[in-house]
């Protein structure tokens, strides 16, 4: 209902009163010529208000003296009769106008681009080289041209298997495919073996595509090969297939992490600062005209106001608001047992990294002196596995 009370009011309206012995052959002449009138109120036996359009208005009045009515206006509303009292002047008229020009003409740029679908590539790497081939913020909307862009971004880029370039307003939405590390081999059809990329023990070994070269119980290091690329066909000669397999190993890992035992932290000293800045676009412009840190030491946080998302509209602009807090340097004091959790907890989070499957055993061994060491041992469930073509060498971690 807002949207079209809106609708209305930049069109103009009037609201008029109808006093005739026969108010319904107005309204059915209206409603024959598809003239919309709303707000009907029967004022009095002989009398009816109605609102309608001024467009619609001009029309009504060739069928007045038809239906035998007089019509009075009682009241006019529209964008152009409110804007009436300022028509004189001329500063204030010209100052909306160009708002107005200016707003419109933002709508032409870009001013926003979302990237989705990045796990392994970093979203920002995959912005720069759009900004490079001609999707950046700020530049005209008809002068980017999407096709060239994606040829060359995938000409550019042998670890994206697709990507698309949408427009939505001012933002483009850019939506990624990573290739997958088998793809290249799967989409080529390439013949290949598989072999470890890890030492251990085979738990699980499944071949999908190939022939067995390695059984449970089995002891392999990097290199060592699982499936074979060769299969014997049923007239007794061999094909190069390419091969692929499920495998677990049971492996050992051994992870070491390091600290200071002279750890400082940051100690608020309860004064801040805040600075605004107005970012449009790429470009950022400071509204303060002193250093950029006030403080020697200090932490900051940082928040970007956007007025239009309480509206749904996508501004070219935000405010960006950061607040300083100054802090002086704490000697935190730390016992070996918090410095163990905190060496554990690293060691752990390494392990996680590595892509474990699953962790059978470990244990944690803790020394202190000059600086704290943790050693963490664990025994491990991992997939291994890999497609090595010909002529091509395995390295793996220990």
């Amino acid at each position: 209902m807002a949207v079209i009370w809106f609708l209305r009011f930049l069109r103009g309206y009037v609201t008029i009163d109808i006093t005739s012995a026969f108010t319904e052959r107005f309204l059915n002449m209206c409603w024959a010529r598809q003239i919309k009138l709303w707000d009907i109120i029967r004022m009095s036996e002989d009398t009816v208000r109605v609102c309608m359009l001024k467009s619609d208005f001009k029309e009504a009045s060739s069928f007045f003296e038809k239906c035998m009515c007089t019509v009075s206006v009682v009241g006019e509303k529209g964008a152009l009769k409110s804007l009436a009292p300022f028509s004189k002047r001329y500063f204030l008229v010209a100052a909306a106008a160009l708002c107005m020009g200016a707003c419109y003409m933002s709508t032409l740029f870009l001013w926003k681009i979302d990237i989705n679908g990045c796990e392994n590539i970093s979203e920002w790497e995959i912005y720069r080289q759009l900004s490079d081939l001609g999707l950046k913020r700020g530049k005209l909307l008809s002068a980017i041209d999407t096709k060239d862009i994606r040829l060359e971004f995938m000409t550019l880029r042998d670890d994206i298997s697709y990507i698309t370039i949408n427009f939505k307003g001012t933002r483009a939405q850019v939506d990624i495919t990573e290739k997958k590390p088998q793809d290249d081999i799967d989409i080529l059809g390439d013949p290949c073996d598989i072999v470890s990329d890890k030492a251990g023990i085979i738990l699980n070994i499944i071949a999908m595509e190939g022939t067995k070269a390695a059984n449970e119980g089995d002891t392999v290091i990097p290199g060592d090969l699982l499936v074979s690329g060769t299969v014997e066909k049923e007239d007794g000669s061999f094909e190069k297939v390419a091969a692929s397999a499920e495998v677990s190993l049971r492996t050992w890992r051994e992870i070491s992490f390091a600290m200071s035992t002279e750890v400082y932290g940051l100690k608020p000293t309860g004064e801040k600062k805040t600075f605004y800045s107005i970012a449009f676009g790429e470009r950022l412009q400071p509204l303060y005209f002193i250093e950029k840190s006030p403080y020697a030491c200090y932490y900051k946080t940082s928040e970007r106001i956007t007025p239009g998302d309480d509206m749904g509209l996508d501004l070219p602009f935000a405010l960006i608001k950061e607040t300083y807090y100054e802090c002086e340097k704490e000697l935190l004091e730390l016992s070996e047992d918090a410095c163990a959790d905190i060496l554990r907890s690293e060691c752990r989070k390494s392990l996680e990294s590595l892509g474990v499957k699953k962790v059978v055993s470990e244990s944690f061994a803790f020394e202190g002196g000059k600086a704290f060491k943790g050693v963490l041992s664990a025994e491990c469930v991992e997939n291994a596995g890999v497609p090595l073509k010909t002529n091509q060498e395995i390295t793996g971690e220990e």
